[in-house]
């Protein structure tokens, strides 16, 4: 589920409009265009114009809302401008990163950042139990940030299903699939999550000593559009432990930014 604000046209509006972008993204970052129904992809890409000159690729989302994506990537440490030339015309701009991403290992149960060729830092994770919690594998990017989220799933009161707050640095990159802070999880390096990329942290950990803050440092690491590679198998594993228990909840004097429907 991509989140980006949802913008309306008009008919005193242009045909095409662009949600803004943040001013700094991953090389592997997509543009949203609302685009009226009316219009073909052949008749909005016939009047876009990306500099540098480079090849990209328009896909429609849903009905009214289209991403512009690289090829491949965008080059790294480069102002991207994109211009429409129609009635109404418009442009903006973005940065792109130091050619960032990360590398998911399901085989391992480790997250590797890496800058270029460059492995950075290599980190013990849980991802999803087999066989019906398996993380996907896949070229994805982050599209979405929360600092602080709530994460809820499943049917409340029945086996499987979670609600738990302040779940830490999480960052979106397939559906409510996300890399975010686990700080009840004790044995990382083991599936452990439902579905989700989790990794140790210090914030709101009722014991974080000798706890490392690698959820917090991969928030710094990526931007909105960093790639994530997702490789390798899921090797069997216990589901214990997927749900932390009530009463482990640190108390907080304020709530969570998101409630999202999302896995863990």
């Amino acid at each position: 589920m991509l989140v980006w604000p949802l913008v309306s046209l008009t008919p005193l509006s242009a045909a095409v409009v662009a949600v803004p972008p943040p001013p700094r993204v991953g090389v592997d970052y997509g543009l949203c265009l609302v685009v009226s129904p009316n219009l073909s992809r052949r008749a909005v890409l016939a009047r876009l114009e990306v500099t540098p000159d480079w090849p990209v690729t328009l896909k429609r989302w849903d009905a009214t809302r289209w991403v512009l994506s690289p090829l491949a990537l965008w080059p790294p440490h480069r102002v991207i401008q994109v211009r429409y030339r129609g009635k109404h015309p418009w442009a903006v701009h973005f940065a792109t990163d130091d050619d960032r991403w990360v590398l998911v290992d399901l085989t391992h149960q480790t997250a590797t950042a890496y800058q270029g060729s460059q492995a950075v830092r290599t980190m013990a994770v849980s991802t999803g139990v087999a066989p019906q919690w398996v993380t996907p594998t896949g070229d994805f990017w982050i599209f979405r940030k929360v600092a602080d989220d709530h994460m809820r799933g499943g049917t409340p009161g029945t086996p499987g299903s979670w609600d738990v707050a302040h779940v830490p640095w999480a960052q979106y990159f397939y559906g409510g699939v996300a890399l975010h802070g686990a700080w009840w999880n004790r044995q990382f390096g083991v599936p452990k999550s439902h579905g989700c990329v989790q990794l140790a942290t210090r914030t709101f950990n009722p014991d974080p000593q000798g706890v490392p803050e690698d959820a917090g440092w991969l928030w710094q690491f990526t931007d909105l559009g960093t790639l994530v590679e997702v490789r390798g198998k899921t090797p069997v594993a216990s589901p214990q432990g997927a749900v932390p228990p009530a009463q482990s909840l640190p108390p907080r004097p304020f709530v969570a930014t998101s409630a999202a429907s999302s896995t863990r």
